[in-house]
């Protein structure tokens, strides 16, 4: 009797290919809002969220506590604890890209944000955006009251920028405590510097303009 070839034989379903899976299934779309670098974060987060997602476990071991900042990659994945500050906690439509601050800066006609700085206060005496001031790092109380106490005056529609640039986006502690600081007080037009890795490498490797001292 003639038996089948090994191809035609029906194979278990965790058997099945996952790179064929991979080429099927698509990915979601915010993975292709930011260009990944090939071991950047942001990469890793995906490509992590993405083997959970179809049942991939053969590559767990490079599973780690890489977090989107954007909100629906959680709701679409789900099973994510968001930590209290985290930049999680931040909605999508806050974010401002590196470019886009830029660019206001350069725009004579734009009504100028107030940009804040709520990292370390060594990593804004190094190098800092221009014009941008330092309120203490937005993990601390003693920051968080230094914020307040510097925008308390302010009208609540004023603009406002926050960034650090400490870390990775994912694992910044300063930026979420700080963000829901404003939002507490009211205030209605605030955004937050998305640095994908750091400051230098999201700002200053690019050319654009960096201030030192205190």
């Amino acid at each position: 009797m003639r038996v089948p070839a090994k191809s035609s034989l029906p194979q278990p379903a965790a058997a099945i290919d996952r790179e064929t899976e991979r080429a099927v299934i698509k990915r979601p779309p915010a993975y292709r809002l930011h260009p990944p670098g090939l071991n950047s974060p942001w990469r890793r987060y995906h490509e992590n969220q993405f083997d959970l997602a179809v049942g991939n476990h053969s590559s767990s071991s490079r599973i780690r506590p890489s977090l989107s900042p954007y909100p629906q990659m959680r709701a679409q994945f789900g099973g994510i604890a968001v930590p209290p500050g985290s930049t999680l906690t931040i909605p999508q439509a806050q974010l401002l890209m590196p470019e886009a601050l830029r660019h206001s800066m350069l725009t004579a006609s734009a009504e100028k944000p107030l940009v804040l700085q709520v990292g370390s206060h060594m990593m804004y005496a190094e190098g800092h955006i221009p014009g941008s001031e330092y309120v203490g790092q937005g993990s601390q109380p003693a920051g968080l009251q230094q914020l307040q106490d510097r925008v308390n005056s302010l009208p609540r529609k004023k603009p406002i920028v926050l960034y650090c640039g400490c870390c990775p986006w994912n694992r910044c502690p300063n930026l979420g405590p700080a963000f829901a600081k404003l939002h507490d007080m009211g205030f209605t037009n605030v955004k937050v510097l998305y640095l994908a890795d750091n400051f230098g490498t999201d700002w200053a490797n690019r050319g654009y303009p960096v201030e030192k001292g205190r």
